[in-house]
């Protein structure tokens, strides 16, 4: 009975050490997807406010 008991809280804990592991894995890639959105938004936000920046320089330097 106690061998039994014991094979079916290995075979438990296997089970969910699988799934940590794979879940790990999964968050791993889901923060570098992340990490990559928000570098590429800050990359064209920055690209816009230079782009935003020359045209008010422009402007100025028309009107003269």
């Amino acid at each position: 009975m106690g061998e039994m008991f014991n094979n079916i809280l290995l075979c438990a804990t296997d089970f969910i050490k699988s799934i940590y592991h794979r879940l790990n894995a999964h968050f791993a890639i889901l923060t570098k997807f992340v990490a990559c959105l928000v570098k590429e938004f800050f990359l064209f936000l920055e690209r816009n406010l230079r782009a935003l920046s020359f045209i008010k320089r422009w402007r100025r330097q028309s009107k003269c």
